[in-house]
């Protein structure tokens, strides 16, 4: 009696599942039977249309909807061989178990508003007809239709919905396969194919997503300024006007002997020729230092708006790239160029000097010790022709085919691309560095980008770096650097 009592007592829900609970959710033992309410157990009762849809449906195929069928069809099975007895889906939290109850007919006072002949509709008036035969007792219909659940609305029999987070995922349709396994093997692809990492780093080394810049505008030195750099530099290197005689020395020892020690330190003074050449040397200095300062402005403009970037690229895949090519693509308003070098520009305005003053002639040494010093000079005069060894050899070099060579030559002009090619670039090796200056199409402020990208004949996609660039204008003046380069003048070795 006490235990018909705690039977009694229990919080128990019946459920008339639909045929969805076995097709299109996950298997009835993983499901969280908690999420529907508090209920210590919950009763599915599987009714007769429910039973004949699943044994409709297990023919369907190979496809998930013939494969859940016959497993649901071998679930009640089990039933059935155990004498109707429910089996225990679940054993608590809450107890949940299934039964199998076909002799169960649907309430004919709904035949008016339900059509029996459709199984959904069947279903809501079986469950209406036990929960009129059970009063007291927690009745719904758990589905997943919309169908269904109207036509428990028409009835008003409870129903749930089975919860989103129920159903299993959609089987995959076979386009979906297809599309799937060509996916996979432009994955497989692309794994045999070259990978590259590619960074930018600035003029420090360190890695960048952007480049900054300043661009110096420097005015011309003004006249005054010049007058006292020329100044400054005659103060170091006055010139030399008095060419008077040396007191010589007597080179008679004083047995009156001639011995060819004595000769040291005997000299004359330089000839008229001499001392006429080198005041029209010091004449033409003061003249080419006055031109070096009226245009150093541009010199120290050039070299304090120098603006390189570097790209490091990496082939960190598992096979080598062939016929590659590099291209470094610049947006207007910017143009780019190979890494510029002071001996390949050019322009005498990039050396960062000022014409060297004549050193005055020297007095000229005596007799023998002339002879001795002259014949010095040729015996260390080299005059071995030279080759250059490019030119060595029956024709040009070939290719290294593991180098990078610029497409097109090595062009000085600035340009809207660089372009390198090479014709194997392996993997596993250290970063290649490709490197160049950036200079402005007319403008001091500026913003545009430089894009980096690799392409190969063995490459599908071509990997791309953009990094976007901004130069400032800013005001300085070249009067500080020019004295600089004036107290570090020393005067040109004597002929």
């Amino acid at each position: 009696m006490a235990q018909h009592d705690t039977q009694m007592n229990k919080n128990r829900l019946h459920l008339f599942p639909d045929t969805n609970l076995f097709i299109q959710c996950n298997e009835l033992k993983t499901l969280p039977w908690a999420a529907l309410g508090e209920f210590d157990e919950i009763e599915l009762i599987i009714a007769r249309p429910i039973q004949k849809e699943i044994d409709r449906q297990k023919g369907s195929g190979n496809g998930r909807l013939g494969r859940r069928a016959r497993r649901a069809a071998g679930v009640l099975r089990d039933v059935i061989t155990n004498d109707l007895v429910p089996i225990v889906v679940r054993e608590n939290a809450p107890r949940v178990t299934l039964a199998l109850q076909i002799a169960l007919k649907p309430n004919p006072e709904l035949a008016d508003r339900l059509d029996y002949s459709e199984p959904d509709d069947a279903l809501v008036g079986i469950a209406h007809s036990f929960s009129e035969g059970n009063p007291g007792k927690k009745v719904a219909v758990l589905t997943h239709d919309g169908g269904v659940m109207a036509s428990a609305v028409t009835a008003q029999i409870r129903h749930i919905a089975i919860p989103e987070n129920w159903l299993s995922p959609p089987e995959d349709t076979k386009v979906d396969k297809e599309l799937k396994a060509a996916q996979a093997e432009v994955v497989r692809l692309r794994n045999a194919e070259p990978q590259f990492l590619i960074e930018c780093v600035n003029q420090t080394g360190a890695l960048v997503e952007a480049l900054s810049f300043e661009q110096h505008i420097i005015p011309q030195l003004t006249e005054r300024q010049i007058q006292a750099l020329l100044d400054r530099a005659r103060r170091r290197f006055p010139k030399k006007t008095d060419f008077s005689s040396k007191s010589p020395s007597s080179a008679i020892s004083s047995d009156g002997g001639l011995r060819l020690e004595l000769l040291r330190g005997l000299s004359t003074p330089p000839d008229q020729a001499d001392i006429d050449k080198y005041h029209k040397a010091y004449e033409i200095w003061e003249s080419e230092l006055t031109a070096s300062l009226e245009k150093i402005h541009v010199r120290v403009e050039r070299t304090r708006s120098r603006f390189s970037f570097t790209f490091r690229a990496r082939n960190i895949g598992t096979r080598p790239a062939t016929e590659a090519l590099v291209e470094m693509q610049a947006r207007d308003p910017l143009l780019i160029r190979r890494p510029q070098r002071d001996k390949d520009s050019g322009d005498e305005t990039t050396d960062d000097h000022l014409p060297l003053p004549p050193s005055p002639p020297k007095y000229r040494p005596l007799g023998t010790l002339a002879l001795i010093r002259d014949i010095q000079r040729l015996k260390n005069f080299d005059i071995a022709p030279r080759f250059d060894p490019m030119l060595l050899g029956h024709g040009p070099k070939a290719r290294d085919p593991e180098l990078f060579y610029y497409k097109g030559g090595f062009s000085e002009l600035a340009d809207t691309s660089l372009r390198l090619e090479c014709a194997l670039w392996r993997h596993g090796v250290e970063a290649e560095s490709f490197s160049g200056s950036i200079e402005l199409d007319g403008c001091a402020d500026a913003r545009g980008s430089i894009q980096f990208r690799i392409r190969a004949s063995n490459l599908t996609d071509s990997p791309v770096l953009t990094v976007p660039v901004e130069i400032r204008a800013v005001e300085s003046s070249a009067y500080e650097h020019a004295a600089m380069l004036v107290d570090v003048l020393k005067a040109a070795p004597p002929e």
